[in-house]
Formats: structure tokens, sequence, C-alpha cells
């Protein structure tokens, strides 16, 4: 692209049309619009808003020859319809070991929240919803958060009305946008090869995305409160709205008062779970029902060494959940992560099909390669470089898996030497060619 094709695509618009007609609205004065074409004023502003952009990194301008290429960034701001001064705050504070807080306040300072006000009669229910703010532990000073933290929480935490009616539309609003602001983060995080912060991101994603309050139990994702937002439909192509057709959000409650983890839950005898939760043996039945449709995986994993830079690692993935169309749809989405706990080295985005269950294909494998750096004349890597394999669940809360590759217990390729030994010359004598022409 080039400045010369947006210039004319600007042409075209209705922009270029009012612009000499009415320059006023458009912030230019008759005087300065005066002796000028209309190509040259929209070359004008072309050049500033590229300026603009290539100062926050969203774009490659090079003024001289006018010609405009894309970034990363650039590429992730258009996917996500963020504003450019958005994108550029979160490249600028994302950093390596963030807290939840931290995180949560760079969403919150978004461009596209800036338009939230407190107003006065909306001060004392926010007070009242920061006062028992607990999503990032206890201890937290209330007054530094911001609306949309408070909102966000009140939202994930569900059942509570809002007396406010203005807190109700701009709880309304964050919700709408909130989870493609963290899938922006996410990406940016990525981007950055921020191992911890990427982890965290893409958490909070599917914290939003399912409307599950942080430590509560993955369960929760099979329950009205947190599927009634989608729009999936089942096989039938009816909605679910009835309640009877979604796991008790009680038993859910129970669940998380008695500290019961996911594991706890599938390894733990039916009628031991039912005195543990004060329910019948059959409503436990319905817990493990539910519970056999969060993915999970036989995995293996093994590495090697394609040459002394490039390791080879291919993963075997054999599916043990019941894979239900209602729940887990066509697809199952999942994220490899591959990291050396200081930097992402390698990650992509898979989507296992749900053709493969359906054809019996028990198991997927996943095949790429990362950068393997071993010292000159070494056998092996140093024993404390280890890198870490996370295979993470795109839509479900609470389910990854990790599989660790020490690098130390991988026998690597000689060192080759590419080019021969240069040799001492013993050139023959002129002599040797038996012809004085050829000899002079």
């Amino acid at each position: 692209m080039t400045v010369a094709d947006a210039v004319s695509w600007l042409n075209l618009t209705y922009l270029g049309i009012r612009i000499t007609k009415n320059p006023m609205a458009y912030n230019f004065l008759l005087k300065e619009v005066k002796g000028f074409s209309k190509s040259d004023i929209l070359q004008q502003m072309v050049e500033e808003a590229l300026d603009k952009l290539n100062k926050f990194k969203l774009i490659r301008f090079i003024k001289n020859v006018g010609s405009v290429h894309s970034t990363e960034l650039g590429r992730i701001a258009s996917k996500y319809y963020m504003s450019y001064q958005s994108i550029a705050a979160f490249n600028e504070k994302l950093k390596e070991d963030m807290y939840d807080e931290e995180l949560l306040n760079i969403f919150a300072q978004s461009e596209e929240f800036a338009s939230l006000k407190e107003y006065p009669d909306e001060k004392k229910e926010l007070e009242s919803l920061a006062s028992s703010f607990d999503m990032l532990g206890k201890g937290l000073n209330a007054e530094k958060l911001s609306k949309p933290i408070i909102l966000l929480q009140t939202y994930l935490r569900g059942f509570y009305e809002f007396r406010t009616s203005s807190l109700h539309m701009d709880c309304a609003y964050i919700v709408d946008n909130s989870s493609r602001i963290m899938r922006a983060i996410l990406e940016i995080a990525l981007h950055r090869h921020l191992v911890k912060t990427t982890h965290l991101a893409l958490n909070y994603v599917k914290l939003v995305e399912r409307r599950v309050y942080p430590g509560s139990t993955p369960l929760w994702q099979f329950t009205f409160e947190s599927n009634k937002q989608s729009q999936s439909k089942t096989s039938s192509g009816r909605m679910y709205d009835n309640s009877e057709t979604y796991l008790s959000a009680d038993l859910c409650r129970k669940i998380d008062q008695c500290s019961l983890s996911f594991n706890d839950i599938l390894s733990e005898d039916k009628k031991v779970l039912s005195e543990i939760l004060t329910t019948s043996v059959e409503r436990v039945k319905d817990i493990y029902n539910y519970a056999s449709c969060l993915p999970s995986f036989k995995i293996n994993v093994e590495a090697k060494p394609i040459t002394r830079t490039i390791l080879n690692i291919t993963i075997s993935l054999v599916p043990k959940f019941k894979w239900k169309k209602r729940w887990n749809h066509l697809s199952e989405p999942l994220w490899i992560i591959v990291d050396d706990g200081k930097e992402i080295i390698h990650y992509e985005y898979y989507i296992l099909a749900a053709r493969n269950e359906e054809k019996k294909e028990k198991e997927t494998v996943i095949t790429f390669s990362v950068p393997f750096q071993i010292e000159v004349g070494a056998k092996e890597a140093s024993i404390d470089k280890i890198y870490s394999i996370n295979i993470i669940s795109d839509r479900w809360v609470g389910i990854e898996f990790s599989h660790h590759i020490y690098l130390n217990e991988i026998e690597v390729p000689q060192d080759q030497d590419v080019h021969t030994e240069l040799l001492d010359l013993y050139p023959i004598p002129l002599s040797a060619l038996g012809n004085e022409d050829y000899e002079k």
C-alpha cells in the first residue's frame, strides 16, 4: 500500500466529496484550503494519520518513498477493532511477571472505556460494590479500583441487581467489549513472548467469555448462569432456555464452599461426595456426567534434535472425555505454548476437530520445531535448561496440561565441519609443461 492508494480511496468517500464544500466541518479554515487542490488536502490528512500510526508501531511508514507496511500490532488493532491509543498503551505497559491487579488496571485504562464516567448518584453503590471486592484477594485498597474493574467483578460474580440504571447500562457495555479487549491483550503478550502475562491474559479471556468467577470450580461453565449469554445452539437448532437442562448453580456453590478441586471430584467416591455436598447420589452422578465433557487427554511428547540448533517436538493427544456437540460443539480450540521459563519460544492455535472422534481416530499428532541451542563441542544442553509445553483450552476455564522437556537428557548430533581442512600446496615447476611457449 502507498500514500497514493490511500488518497485515491479517500477521494471516493463522503469525506473526499464534502471536504472542499464544507472544510470547516473537518477542522479546516477556508484560508487553509484556498489555493490547495483536494488531493493535496487529502494527502496531508493521510500523511498525518500515517505518521501517528507509525509512531505507535501500528504500521511502518517510509515517508520519502510513500510506502506503508503492516505490523503485528496493527493487525491486532484491526482484528479486534481497537483504537490505536489502546494498542499503544497495552504494548507499552505489558511486562513479564504481572499480577492480576496490574493486568486489570491496564484493561480498565483502555480507550474504549474513556466515556465511562462516575456520576454522583452512582458513587454510593460503587463504594458498596468495591468494599466487597475480593477478585484479587483480600487487603486490596478498594479506593484504587476503577469503575470498569468493579462492574466486571459484579458481572462475573452474578446474582446482583443494580439499583442505578446507568450502572446497569455501563456494565452491559463493559461485558460486550471486555472479551475483544482481553483477547487483544492476550495477542500482544504472545507477540512480546511474555510467559506469565500470556497465561494470565488467556485465563481472564475465558473467565469473561464463560462468566466464571476467579477461583471457582470449572463446573460453573455447565450452569445456566454461565451459558445464558451464549448464542450457541444444540444439534437440533433449539436454544436451551430451561435451567433444568443445566447443572445446578447450588451444587457449584457447595463445591466452592467445600474447596473441592476438579481432580478431587473425579477421584472421590460418589457416596462420599454426596455426603460432603449434602445431596443425593443421583445429583452427584449428574456432576460426573457434566465433568466427563471437560476436555482431558492422554498426552505423549517426543523430542528429537534435527540439528544442533533445531529440536523437533511431536505431541500425541488421545481424548479421554465424552464429546457432546452441545458442549464441545464441532471442535475444541487449543493453545500450544512452549517456553523456557524466560520467554515464549513457540506458540500456535490448534483446532481439534470432532471428526477425529466420530471416525474413531483416537490419536491426534501435532508436530513443530523450536530453536535448540547447544554450546560448540558439547554433547548435551545445560542441566538447568527446561522447555515447558503447555496445552491450554481456549474455551474452558481450568483446562490446562503441561509437560516438561529436560534438555540435558537429549542426545544431540556431533559437530560437523562444513568445510574440509585447507592443505599446504606444493606447486610443480613450469618445466613440467614441456612447452617453451607455455612456459613463457
